[in-house]
């Protein structure tokens, strides 16, 4: 290194030192008169501020005294100094605050009151970037959190380096050099790309130079990830201006329009053109910005040998007010003259220049690779992509190649020839594909097990253990998709696929129909005991599925005692045998760090998983216990246990559990760490942030199938349907046979059931049945028609029902899965049930009771027991039904159920709010509403809300109830659950019509009758029919209503629904007396009341009560029917019944007026009248001062 060199890294490092306030009279002092000394200087510390900071929309923000935090420790660091700061952020440089060893870190933390949404969106988009990039030209995110003010920060490392561009002049790097750290910036983008992370902002300050020439990329703060709409939270959009440096931008950014890797690309070109040239595509000197935006689209750049000519340019950007450099200088700096440097950029260098700053993006390098590719094959005299293929340039550059024979060129040809089978089948189809979709799939595999030829049941578990281990080891740096352990098992139990040592070309195709893979990898090994030093041999077979052949054949021997070290010579020779390197050092720790500790957690951890497979959870929960007891640090013994609990029910243990998982997780891969959080999230019911986990693993594995499925269904289990539906037509669009899987028609089915659209659900099921049929899934059959048979019941067809739930139920119950069965025969019990056979239902409600008892099911036990308390409820047995429903409850709080504890308390509240206990319904769709909103069930919660708008609005509350729709609806509007948005404008409508809007409450019943249309829902109508009838009634056209009621009831009497039919009859009573059919009216009410001895819904009986009240009047016993309307308003006001209590106060004012005081009549309407009005009842005011003016 020069002295001069030397004298200026010297005075940068002890610049660093200072406050940034205090620098500036630190370089004055330092360099005396030497002005380009301060220059150099200066110009490192600006460039090295940019690095790590970018500018900030927030201009409000507080100034921040930096060296405030000197000194505080945040996190395991402590401050040292700052180093730079912007309009939102501030470095500081720090270290280890345990001393336990000696790191120096950046810490990079957003400022206070920098707290705005975009900011922190921007910030907390950094660190998903950063945390997805493990590349040694990256710099590496090392931790982050929030301080305890809240304020969000990241740790980096602390690259010591200079800009590029400035490290290429000082260096006085030849051109071949440039190309090579160019080449090598390629590389690194490129791995970025290949994770999906787009940079957007390229430039040499966010480019860093070591001492040691390594270049560091740097500044992922306005980075993109791909698919960004798999992501929860949004990524920064500014209002006044797009997130890039207009000198690197490309045309598509300075336009706004959606970015791409080949954004990055278009950086990456002028990058180049400033390091070969020290001149900018398009200069600045002198242009505004949209003069300078108008040339980036529309005005191709002069070429690079030509540009570097000129002489009379000053670039701004670029030189701080520094004179202009001349192309002496220029050439100089690149270790030749200016001839020679124009000579070495014309040709090759200028067309691959050029061809990265094409304005169409789809013109420019395929992706960053392809571009370092170009680089190489210019450096090694070959013919480059970017210059036209002429036989002429071919031939010029192959001679100049002196080197290179014939003989060897023909070489080179055998070679290509005995390729690997896999990387002719990739190469045709990322062609046929390339169009498609934004990414590479990976070769696939799937481990399929072992035969164990020594018999013996104590050595049964290595044939999991060996699967799940190797599984871990070619998933290893993420170059092979491996298919899960879960689903290998569920394909062997549909295909009745045994432990064997190969397969037939036909079992091959079906086993990829299923799995998708395009290997797999079985086997035997023979554990030979004690006696023969516990050696263990391991012969297994590689059989590609596309061509159903054996690609080849392994044998290794090992010890029972170290079975990492023989899988992981297993599995390099595997690698070999796939075309993929062997796994770095750092990725071996991940697969050590995946498997227990010692042997015995191994052997208990392999015979759980292997119950927990066969749909034995509570034996996998009894050994799953023992493997985390003898390895408590093991993560994924304490995830598989998370599972165990969950499938007995306990929500809990599964969370705790779950949660041990994930604390003891830091050193599993990227892949397993983000399953293990993603699980973690589930089992504390944390749908946000479980859909968030699941789509970044989708978006980093594209390919991986199963990510998707997990995301779809976490969206399912949360509530958004319509999402879940989204990503299911996501999954439809990827590339290969996946996109066929016909488990994605049964994510949909299962979406569309969520939203309660019975055609789309019955759609997707056929879809399902028909692939599950071809392909022998009948797990996923099972699913599928247990879903079926719901919908057929939902839309009336009961026989179709059943027969579909009974072919789930048989498939379960030869596969072993008692808690299916069990799940099938309660959706089996909703064809009686809404076929009105209660004693039937309550039937198959208690066989799956006894089945969830025997299995160990707490959760299904709870279930169960809430639905024959429904039963009870239904015939009229509330004690016993309130008794059930509280022992349910209690099941389901002792097991940390809070969705199933959610589900009960409305059910409990739908009782009470049954029998007029106002206040006792209120506290428990209260607390079922917390409950839903805490495990972030979203149709829950709009239910809760309109549960609890129904009981404000029987209590007198006509504004409050009417905001709980409307929070309910907006839910449901923005859920896509199209059936309960109908269930809730029914209440809302019966809301407007008390506060005398006629109009809207019409409008409100007829987009609820034509959604329960549209929806093809049986049984669900005759609600709607009775509300307008009830408008047609309020309006004295009882004629209109009489046809719409005789149909209600109807509909009501065949699904044998007996409270609501006595409503009916009431509001058909009505009808009849304004018509004057005395007669009918008189049956109507006398047939209702025989009916209405059984019930034991107050609020029914009330209802038919205050009708009866009017047909005594008409018959002319007027005392009789002032001393039934008596005891309702007393009964009503006990209650505090409001709704019905004007009701019963109207009929009692109305009767008073035809007796013989019609005096205290007119008195009690005039005070009825205005008790009404205060309260919002308009229409009952309006009857009230009718009926006193007659």
């Amino acid at each position: 290194m020069s002295e001069k060199r030397q004298q200026i890294n010297d005075l940068f490092s002890s610049a660093l030192e200072q406050s940034p306030g205090e620098r500036e009279a630190f370089l004055r002092q330092a360099c005396g008169d030497d002005q380009s000394l301060y220059a150099e200087v200066e110009s490192l510390l600006l460039h090295y501020d940019d690095s790590f900071l970018e500018e900030s929309p927030a201009s409000e923000i507080p100034s921040f005294p930096g060296h405030a935090m000197v000194g505080k420790q945040i996190g395991a660091y402590r401050i040292i100094r700052e180093c730079g700061h912007g309009g939102m952020a501030v470095v500081y440089l720090a270290e280890r605050a345990d001393r336990e060893y000696r790191k120096r870190v950046a810490v990079k933390m957003v400022k206070p009151g920098a707290g705005k949404d975009d900011i922190l969106r921007r910030f907390r988009n950094e660190r998903q970037t950063l945390a997805a990039l493990d590349h040694p030209n990256i710099v590496k995110l090392l931790d982050g959190g929030s301080t305890e003010e809240g304020l969000p920060y990241l740790v980096m490392e602390y690259v010591e380096g200079i800009p590029v561009d400035q490290y290429c002049d000082s260096h006085k790097l030849s051109v071949p050099k440039r190309l090579q750290l160019f080449r090598t910036i390629c590389e690194a983008l490129h791995y970025a790309h290949q994770k999906l992370v787009i940079h957007r902002d390229l430039k040499p300050s966010n480019i860093l130079i070591t001492n040691d020439g390594i270049p560091r990329l740097m500044d992922f703060g306005i980075a993109k990830l791909l698919n960004p709409e798999c992501f929860q939270t949004e990524l920064v959009t500014l209002s006044d201006r797009r997130p890039m440096t207009p000198q690197y931008a490309s045309p598509e950014q300075v336009r706004g329009e959606p970015v791409t890797p080949a954004t990055d690309i278009y950086s990456l070109g002028v990058l180049l053109y400033y390091l070969l040239t020290g001149r900018r595509p398009y200069g600045a000197a002198g242009l505004s910005r949209f003069e300078l935006e108008r040339l980036v689209c529309e005005v191709d750049p002069e070429k690079p040998s030509t540009k570097v000519q000129k002489v009379d340019e000053v670039d701004s950007a670029a030189s701080k007010g520094k004179p202009s450099t001349s192309p002496e200088v220029l050439s100089q700096a690149r270790d030749t003259s200016p001839e020679g440097l124009r000579r070495i950029l014309r040709g090759d260098l200028d067309m691959i220049v050029m061809m990265a700053l094409r304005k169409e993006p789809k013109q420019r390098y395929a992706s960053a690779k392809a571009f370092a590719n170009d680089i190489e094959r210019h450096l090694s005299g070959l013919p480059v992509k970017a210059r036209r293929p002429t036989t002429l340039y071919r031939g010029s550059k192959f001679l100049r190649r002196h080197h290179e024979s014939v003989a060897a060129a023909l070489i080179a040809l055998m070679l290509m020839a005995g390729v690997s089978t896999w990387e002719a089948r990739r190469i045709s189809r990322q062609a046929s594909s390339r169009n498609a979709a934004p990414f590479r799939a990976r070769p696939s595999v799937a481990i399929l097990g072992f035969k164990d030829l020594s018999t013996r049941p104590e050595t049964a578990w290595l044939s999991t253990a060996l699967s799940e281990m190797l599984t871990t080891e070619l998933a290893a740096g993420e170059q092979l998709r491996t298919v899960p352990g879960e689903t290998v098992a569920r394909t062997k139990i549909d295909l009745h696929l045994p432990d064997t040592d190969s397969l037939a070309s036909d079992t091959l195709a079906r086993v990829r129909q299923n799995l998708g893979s395009d290997f797999v990898v079985l086997g035997s090994y023979l554990d030979l005991g004690k006696d023969g030093g516990g050696q263990l041999r391991l012969d297994l077979r590689l059989q590609d599925t596309e061509r159903g052949d054996t690609v080849a054949s392994i044998s290794e021997v090992g010890n029972e005692t170290d079975l990492l070290q023989l899988v992981s010579r297993t599995g390099s020779r595997l690698r070999g045998q796939l075309g993929v390197g062997a796994a770095s050092a750092v990725e071996s720790a991940a697969v050590q760090a995946s498997v227990p500790s010692n042997p015995e957690a191994t052997r208990l951890y392999s015979q759980g998983l292997a119950k927990l497979r066969a749909f034995d959870a509570l034996a996998a929960r009894d050994i799953l216990t023992k493997a985390v007891a003898a390895d408590p640090s093991y993560p994924l013994a304490h995830s598989a246990l998370a599972k165990a609990w969950i499938a007995l029910g306990y929500e809990t243990k599964a969370r705790d559990e779950a949660k041990q998982a994930l604390n003891s997780a830091a050193e599993l891969s990227r892949e397993n760490h983000l399953l293990v959080e993603a699980r973690y999230y589930e089992a504390d019911k944390q749908w946000g942030k479980a859909m968030e986990a699941y789509a970044t693993l989708f978006s980093f594995f594209p390919d991986n199938l199963e990510y998707g499925l997990y995301l779809a269904s976490a969206q399912t289990a949360g509530g958004r349907g319509k999402d879940a539906l989204a990503t299911v037509q996501k999954l439809r669009s990827l590339p290969g046979e996946g996109k066929d899987d016909p488990r994605i028609d049964s994510a949909e089915q299962e979406a569309a059931y969520l939203l309660s659209d019975n055609q789309a659900t019955l759609a997707a099921a056929e879809k399902t049945i028909t692939k599950t049929s071809a392909s022998g899934a009948n797990l996923v059959l099972a699913r599928a028609r247990s879903f079926q048979c719901r919908s057929l019941a939902d839309v009336g067809r009961p026989e179709a029902s059943k027969l579909a739930c009974d072919e789930a139920a048989r498939i379960y119950q030869q596969a072993g899965d008692l808690s299916g069965v069990a799940r099938t025969l309660h959706s089996i019990a909703e064809v009686p049930l809404n076929q009105g056979d209660l004693d039937h239902a309550k039937k198959l409600y208690e066989q799956a009771l006894s089945i969830s008892r025997q299995i160990g099911d707490r959760r299904g036990v709870g279930r169960e027991m809430g639905n024959i308390g429904l039963i009870y409820a239904q015939q009229g047995y509330l004690a016993r039904a309130e008794q059930i429903y509280r022992e349910s409850i209690a099941i389901t709080r002792e097991i940390g159920d809070k969705a199933g504890l959610a589900v009960d308390l409305g059910n409990l509240g739908d009782l009470l709010h049954s029998q007029a206990r106002f206040a006792d319904a209120l506290a428990s769709y209260t607390s079922a509403l917390e409950l839903a909103r805490e495990v972030g069930h979203q149709l829950s919660v709009s239910i809760d809300l309109q549960e609890i708008g129904d009981v404000l609005a029987d209590q007198g509350d006509l504004d409050a109830a009417m905001k709980n729709y409307d929070k309910a609806l907006a839910i449901q509007r923005d859920i896509g659950s199209r059936s309960y948005y109908a269930g809730t404008l029914l209440p809302m409508g019966n809301v407007l019509r008390q506060k005398g809007d006629a109009a809207g409450a019409k409008k409100a019943y007829e987009e609820a009758l034509s959604i329960r249309q549209q929806l093809g829902e049986r049984g669900t109508s005759a609600d709607t029919q009775l509300a307008l009838a009830q408008l047609a009634c309020d309006l004295g056209h009882g004629a209109d209503a009489e046809p719409l009621i005789r149909a209600a009831m109807l509909e009501l009497h065949a699904a044998k629904e007996t409270d609501h039919e006595i409503l009916a009859a009431a509001l058909l009573s009505q009808s009849l007396l304004q018509q004057a059919k005395l007669p009918d009216a008189q049956k109507t009410i006398a047939d209702a009341l025989k009916l209405a001895a059984k019930s034991q819904d107050v609020t029914v009986r009330l209802a038919l009560t205050i009708s009866n009240a009017y047909l005594r009047t008409a018959l002319h016993d007027v005392a009789g029917a002032q001393r039934i309307a008596l005891d309702a308003l007393a009964e009503t006001t006990r209650l505090g019944y409001v709704p019905m209590e004007f009701e019963a106060s109207l009929a009692l004012g109305t009767i008073e007026m035809q007796g013989n005081n019609p005096a205290a009549g007119r008195d009690r309407l005039a005070r009825l009248e205005k008790a009404a009005r205060s309260k919002g009842f308009e229409l009952i005011a309006r009857k009230s001062a009718l009926q006193r003016n007659q």
